[in-house]
């Protein structure tokens, strides 16, 4: 049984099936390294008691609200306890640049685990890191683009992608216990968002289009699910434009029950900023995604995305009103067609399941 260490930041509580996966393996012993909280933050975290003891939490030390984070790990200890050691690809860890750099120079088997890009990153940032990761014979990337895009920045080491994805499983369950028979989802569907309101999320973006496409129909909705620094500013416009009766913000909901009575509703999912992770989300719950089709300005995620085939993307040849207009009047067989495909992706190729597998037989 090979013994692995992985240093992370925090365990949100959508890894759970994941690090349950990883802690239960015959195959591997892990230990896990992580701090409780992330500062400024509001993820919502894996309860301690399903984490068997394999979780070490760690004291920190922040500059500048995360724009540099120092880990005081046990190094000594983690020197001579593990076959394998993998860590967050991110040189905002200081600790972790430091300690990584060290373990492989030492002919320790090391593995950086992270976004080759991220959605409005600094190119020089982005290559630096980049230039500290091919230090590394070995690299965890979360899709299969992002493999495909640090072998072509002639990379020579062993790229796996993990495919990030979430609790296929338990979505499936919560989509039978909260199924709405007789619910036509075509006919009477709006929109939904789930995401952090963060400015790189753009939400508001969607406010002049959907204001336009409630002209026409005075019962369209639109469903937000999820909190942030946003918020506030966010709900004011919906006020100035008169929006509130249309458009219904939930706040942060974790509960995955209380999520699907939301999703089962919802015709389309809307995301006009960086999308990521939620798209395989809505995807397990077979909504169709609309967004832009700038890749640059997504996470990588965005790649399991097909126009056509599972989402509707928008760009300057044809504009987001008129995509999503087209997207409402799509005719129902063919709304269906798209509606039926869309679970695919999330059900056989990116979940919790794939990532767990892939992680334990890169590190036998």
């Amino acid at each position: 049984m090979k013994k692995v260490c992985l240093v992370t930041n925090v365990l949100p509580s959508y890894r759970k099936d994941f690090i349950q996966r990883l802690i239960r393996s015959k195959d591997i012993d892990i230990k896990i390294y992580c701090q409780r909280e992330l500062q400024g933050s509001k993820h919502n975290c894996i309860d301690e008691e399903v984490l068997n003891g394999s979780v070490q939490y760690i004291k920190h030390y922040t500059i500048g609200n995360n724009k540099l984070v120092f880990q005081f790990l046990p190094f000594y200890r983690m020197l001579t306890s593990f076959d394998y050691y993998v860590f967050t690809g991110n040189p905002r860890v200081v600790s972790s640049v430091i300690l990584s750099t060290i373990l492989f120079l030492l002919g320790k088997k090391t593995i950086v685990w992270g976004h080759v890009h991220t959605a409005g990153a600094s190119k020089i940032t982005e290559a630096v890191r980049l230039f500290w990761w091919k230090r590394f014979s070995s690299i965890f990337v979360y899709t299969e683009c992002e493999k495909k895009k640090m072998l072509a920045c002639r990379y020579k080491g062993r790229v796996i992608s993990l495919n990030n994805g979430l609790d296929y499983e338990a979505i499936s369950k919560a989509k039978i216990r909260n199924v709405i028979h007789y619910y036509d989802r075509y006919q009477s569907g709006g929109f939904v968002s789930c995401c952090r309101l963060l400015k790189k999320n753009k939400l508001d973006l969607f406010l002049d289009t959907f204001s336009k496409l409630v002209e026409k129909n005075k019962n369209l909705k639109w469903t937000i699910i999820g909190d942030g620094e946003e918020g506030e500013n966010l709900r004011k416009k919906i006020t100035d434009k008169k929006l509130t009766d249309n458009i219904v913000m939930l706040g942060a909901i974790y509960d995955e029950d209380a999520i699907a009575k939301v999703f089962l509703k919802a015709k389309y999912f809307i995301h006009p900023g960086a999308v990521g992770l939620s798209i395989l989300h809505a995807l397990s719950y077979n909504i169709p995604v609309i967004t832009h089709d700038n890749s640059d300005e997504h996470m990588p995620e965005f790649c399991v995305l097909e126009d056509g085939v599972n989402c509707l993307l928008y760009g300057q040849l044809h504009g987001p009103y008129e995509v999503v207009e087209k997207a409402l009047n799509m005719p129902r067989r063919l709304y269906y067609q798209m509606s039926r495909k869309c679970s695919y992706i999330p059900k056989n190729k990116y979940n919790t399941e794939v990532m767990a597998n892939r992680f334990i037989e890169s590190v036998m």
